[in-house]
C-alpha cells in the first residue's frame, strides 16, 4: 500500500482521518476499470438471458476402449493378445481375437462415459 506524500495544498494541522486521500491511479487507468467493469455487468446479463447449455463430452479414453456394435450393446477387445504370443496356446490365442461384450451391470456406467454413442 502505497502512502500520499504530503500536497501543498493540505492544511498543516489538518487532521489525516479528514483529508481526502491522493489517488496515484491514472485517469486512462481509472477510466479502462471502470469500462471492464461496465463489460463484465453486461456479460452477467448476457448469460443470464441465454443460458447455452454446455456440450456433452465424451471421455475418449473410453472412446478408444469400447464401441457399440449394431444392436446397441458395448463391445471391447480382451487383454494379453498384443506380445508374448509363442507360450500363449493356439486356442487361447483364438480366444483373445474375438471381442468380448460389455456386461449388462456395467452399461450404465459406459453410457454415461460414451453419451454420444
Amino acid at each position: 500500500m502505497h502512502f500520499c506524500e504530503p500536497q501543498p495544498w493540505r492544511r498543516q494541522n489538518a487532521p489525516i482521518a479528514l483529508v481526502p486521500p491522493v489517488c496515484h491511479q491514472s485517469r486512462a487507468s481509472r477510466i479502462n476499470t471502470e469500462l471492464f467493469e461496465h463489460q463484465r455487468a453486461h456479460e452477467k446479463n448476457d448469460n443470464q438471458e441465454n443460458r447455452i447449455m454446455p456440450k456433452i463430452k465424451t471421455n475418449r479414453s473410453a472412446a478408444k476402449r469400447f464401441r457399440k456394435t449394431g444392436s446397441g450393446k458395448y463391445a471391447f477387445a480382451k487383454s494379453h493378445h498384443s506380445h508374448i504370443l509363442t507360450k500363449k496356446t493356439t486356442k487361447r490365442k483364438r480366444s483373445l481375437r474375438q471381442m468380448q461384450l460389455i456386461k449388462s451391470s456395467d452399461i450404465k456406467e459406459i453410457r454415461r462415459l460414451l453419451p454420444n454413442g
